[in-house]
């Protein structure tokens, strides 16, 4: 990896053609989406907001000509897939880089993060009329070819519940997994940056994350809203309190990561809960997130600090 970021930092040519090339693979491993969106971070973090304009526009320019070719001179397809790269894969992702080369706070960057996600979630409430409704029609059509060919294992009426569930939090889980893949991408270009400029830099910061705690306040409002309320304020408040969510589990991954560091404990906890998050990932993202919370206001990895300091001496015994 430190190749890789070494590579991307030599200059623009190199950049693009990473961004390119990993964003045209994407096409059919999605994942790699996120690093074609690190390197925009980490030309913004190290060369500055400008340069990551730079290799943004040239990269659109470049991937619009591909899929124009490659689609048979397509331009809704080309016009399609640039769009789609540039608001949703590179140019937020710049936007949480400059802030936090700005600020120098990763808190700052996932408060922007959250942000984006939510004022999606408002525009998803602004251009349908039914929500809940739309996600069921999508959900059904995705989930109904399972269900013909699985019939004794779901009945339709054990389908349709789970889909409407599931339509109700659709919104907020699709914002709360673009936070997580917005910040993704972002702690890669830091952790690239920190290779080659700063070496442990991103580890300590990482290990020191840490929400505010009157972040806690909206979430509260938000779980109450959602409950009491009803019709489009209720489904605001119910994805608001996912996002919310999302972004203190990457609170409580900080922690994870820190308390680990202080403790010296082995490295197979952290194995452990990727692995658990891999199999029950609901449960275990709601535990992350319950520790961020909870260390916003008890702050644990500060306390574990000043417990390992020695005692102070005592004058009166020398």
């Amino acid at each position: 990896m430190r190749a890789i970021a070494a590579y991307i930092e030599r200059g623009f040519a190199q950049a693009i053609l990473v961004v390119v090339v990993s964003a045209v693979l994407s096409l059919f491993l999605p994942l790699l989406s996120l690093l074609s969106s690190a390197v925009v971070g980490l030309v913004t973090l190290s060369q500055g907001a400008r340069n990551g304009i730079v290799v943004i526009a040239v990269s659109a320019v470049i991937t619009t000509v591909l899929a124009y070719l490659g689609r048979g001179m397509d331009a809704n397809f080309a016009i399609a897939v640039a769009i789609t790269l540039l608001f949703a894969v590179w140019l937020p992702v710049w936007l949480l880089a400059w802030v936090l080369r700005v600020t120098l706070s990763l808190p700052a960057a996932i408060y922007v993060a959250a942000s984006i996600a939510l004022l999606g979630v408002i525009a998803m409430y602004i251009a349908v009329d039914d929500v809940a409704a739309w996600w069921t029609t999508v959900l059904t059509a995705l989930f109904e070819p399972a269900l013909q060919e699985n019939g004794a294992l779901v009945t339709s009426t054990q389908m349709d519940e789970a889909i409407r569930v599931l339509a109700a939090s659709m919104t907020g889980l699709m914002g709360a997994g673009v936070v997580i893949g917005f910040m993704c991408s972002l702690f890669i270009a830091r952790w690239w940056q920190a290779m080659l400029y700063n070496e442990g830099g991103f580890q300590r910061e990482f290990h020191n994350l840490r929400l505010h705690r009157a972040l806690v306040i909206p979430v509260v409002i938000a779980l109450v809203v959602s409950n009491l309320a009803s019709g489009v304020l209720a489904g605001i408040a119910n994805d608001l309190f996912v996002i919310t969510m999302a972004i203190y589990m990457l609170h409580g991954l900080g922690l994870l990561h820190g308390v680990v560091a202080i403790k010296k404990a082995h490295k197979g906890w952290l194995t452990g809960v990727y692995m658990a998050a891999v199999f029950i990932p609901p449960q275990v993202m709601f535990v992350l997130a319950a520790a961020g919370v909870s260390d916003s206001w008890v702050n644990f990895r500060a306390n574990m600090r000043a417990a390992q300091l020695p005692p102070p001496s005592d004058p009166n015994k020398e």
